[in-house]
């Protein structure tokens, strides 16, 4: 901090030298001066400007012991700044009374009334990749233009930086060289492009009800922001490209603005999207302009004690802020409630006297219209499920792991519904599918029969590690659900379990494909759905189509195994924390969504037995359990 003190100096004492150039100007002025008596109040005003900014860098970053230094010096200007306002702008309020009172029309004198404008707010970067364009634009357009030495901007931009953005790490101290590493990280334009593109594809699966100027304005909104930001990238859409965006976007619409806009086409021309994005706007200003449901029957109903209460549970839940950040969404959506421990999280639920179910104020589980519940089958948030049983085998390896974290720490996927590990569990399962993938026939080895699994034969003594990791999946209300999934470098199609899909209760689309695996054995597959993947910090987002299965595999690994031999690098972050306890999963990842999320980084470990690659959830793991 000793360094930053000294910038702070250096910025006052530069302050209160130019304070001592406006008084001398003041002390000896003269008539002749009345010239350049309006430029000196600009000036003026730009000097207390920065003058109150670097007060507020004072206020906030240092401490008090260091504060006593400043505190003499930050009183004196104070009184020099007032008495310097009111005596420059009394002479340029005389002056320019005496230049209307002698006929002169020069109205770039006349005082003015000055409103001081709230200072800028830097915008900030937690590494969403889709926003690092728009973030880059604006910080060098205020930054750039402020004649800052290479040392301030550095620590301007050291303070945009927040989550995953802010571990950046480059060769050189300096503005330049951590610019560039933010680049080389995360301008990724292929990439960039591809989400915009993707986001805009997924809008014709929009739940989209009628009349509402709500919904209509979010989809205008999506659509202006995603091409906004391919226009950045210099990707311009042309005749073809906004066909296409207005046949997905009808696809949305409501019957009723369908036929209003057809009604405004006046030939068989072909719409541009400049007009259609006006006629949606106008859509817009009409159904706002329109009374709400509420009140358009609020005579039918107004003495109905069941519409009473309707209202009122209704108008209870408008304040979207968290309760626990003041952030603009729902709790169970706050990352920061996320990644608390179960325990914690019930405990800050129930000192917010929180629905159990819904998270939300003003009511209690029995009264809650959610229909919504935890994956166990219990009247409870997913968010604050216990893990109550617990095998043996687990039980014993969560004592001895290397780090202190409980089970209740960890992330609980869907599939951990069923933790319990039965005596039959290595049996094959009829209804355990067989996918095509390369790993199969490392696993396997010889098979007979047409009832294979992915996993080893009990028999195996070293079986082979499979890389599971923990993805987050948006289901129909749009929260993000953990599932515990195998990425298989090997596999053609991406697939889901049906009690997962069910869960997840997406709209389930129709197909009619049949997958082999290994020995010959079918699997005809009649439905599919789309799910949005993403990881725990939202940097990595996708849209993934999984076939829905039955049932994946059995369980992986075959048989748990301990681990707390072994030492991980302490940046090391697990894709899957509990990648050695036996348990079943909920997806498969495909062999080009393998490809996609692998990242930079790979180290060995235990001699060589255990291989960690990093990806954009963690770092998967994949070895033999020879040694454990």
């Amino acid at each position: 901090m000793a360094k930053g003190v000294k910038i702070l100096e250096r910025k006052l004492s530069d302050i209160e030298k130019q304070l001592s150039g406006f008084i001398a100007f003041v002390d000896t002025f003269v008539e002749d001066d009345k010239e350049v008596l309006s430029f000196k109040l600009s000036q003026f005003d730009r000097l207390n400007a920065k003058y109150e900014s670097v007060k507020e860098e004072i206020f906030i970053y240092l401490s008090d012991g260091e504060f006593q230094n400043f505190d003499g010096k930050i009183t004196t200007c104070n009184e020099h700044i007032e008495k310097l306002e009111v005596r420059l702008k009394s002479l340029n309020l005389k002056y320019s009374k005496n230049n209307n009172e002698t006929g002169s029309n020069a109205v770039s004198n006349v005082i003015k009334p000055c409103f001081r404008l709230p200072e800028l707010s830097l915008p900030q970067f937690n590494g969403d990749i889709e926003t690092w364009f728009i973030f880059k634009e604006q910080f060098k357009e205020i930054i750039e233009n402020c004649g800052l030495n290479d040392k301030q901007k550095l620590q301007y931009l050291q303070s945009c930086l927040i989550g995953i953005a802010k571990h950046v790490q480059t060769v050189d101290d300096t503005y330049d060289s951590l610019f560039l590493a933010l680049e080389q990280r995360f301008e990724n334009k292929r990439l960039i492009i591809n989400k915009h593109i993707n986001a805009l594809l997924m809008l014709k699966y929009e739940k989209f009800r009628d009349d509402s100027n709500v919904e209509l304005r979010n989809l205008v909104d999506t659509c202006t922001k995603h091409l906004r930001a391919l226009k950045l990238l210099n990707i311009e859409h042309n005749t073809f490209s906004e066909l296409l965006l207005i046949q997905l976007v009808m696809q949305v619409l409501d019957t009723e603005t369908k036929r209003l806009f057809e009604m405004t086409l006046e030939s068989t021309d072909i719409p541009k999207w400049d007009d259609f994005l006006a006629f949606l706007n106008k859509r817009c200003l009409f159904l706002e302009n329109l009374p709400s449901a509420g009140t358009k029957g609020k005579q039918n109903f107004k003495d109905s004690p069941r519409h009473k209460s309707f209202i009122l549970h209704t108008d209870a839940n408008v304040d979207k802020k968290c309760k626990l950040c003041s952030l603009n969404h729902d709790l169970y959506n706050c990352d920061k409630f996320k990644n608390m421990p179960v325990r914690e999280r019930y405990n800050i639920v129930k000192s917010l006297n929180l629905c159990l179910k819904c998270l939300k104020p003003n009511h209690k589980v029995s009264q809650c219209r959610s229909k919504h519940i935890c994956f166990c089958k219990k009247n409870h948030n997913q968010l604050l499920h216990f893990v109550n049983v617990k095998n043996q085998e687990m039980q014993n390896f969560e004592s001895s792991q290397p780090d202190t974290r409980r089970q209740d720490d960890v992330i609980e996927p869907i599939c951990f519904q069923n933790s319990s590990i039965k005596n039959n569990q290595n049996k094959t399962d009829r209804n355990s599918f067989d996918f095509p993938s390369a790993q199969n026939n490392i696993v396997q080895g010889q098979v007979s029969g047409v009832n294979m699994s992915i996993s080893a034969s009990q028999k195996h003594k070293n079986d082979i590690i499979l890389s599971t990791c923990i993805i987050y999946v948006e289901n129909s209300v749009g929260e993000k659900v953990p599932l515990r999934v195998l990425a298989d470098s090997g596999s053609q199609v991406s697939l889901l379990r049906s009690s997962t899909a069910d869960f997840l209760n997406l709209r389930k689309l129709k197909t009619d494909m049949s997958v082999s695996g290994l020995g010959g054995s079918n699997v005809n597959i009649k439905s599919k759905i789309k799910g949005v993947i993403s990881n725990g910090s939202g940097s990595y987002k996708r849209v993934v189509d999984f076939h829905v299965v039955p049932k994946i595999t059995n369980m992986i690994p075959v048989n748990s195994f301990d681990i707390s031999h072994i030492v991980f690098p302490s940046n090391v972050h697990l894709a899957d924390p509990t990648f050695n306890i036996s348990n079943s999963t909920d997806a498969l990842l495909s062999a080009d969504i393998f490809f996609d999320i692998l990242k930079d980084g790979k180290y060995k470990l235990d001699n060589g037995n255990l291989i960690l690659q990093n990806t954009e959830f963690g770092y998967i793991i994949s070895g033999n359990t020879s040694r454990f």
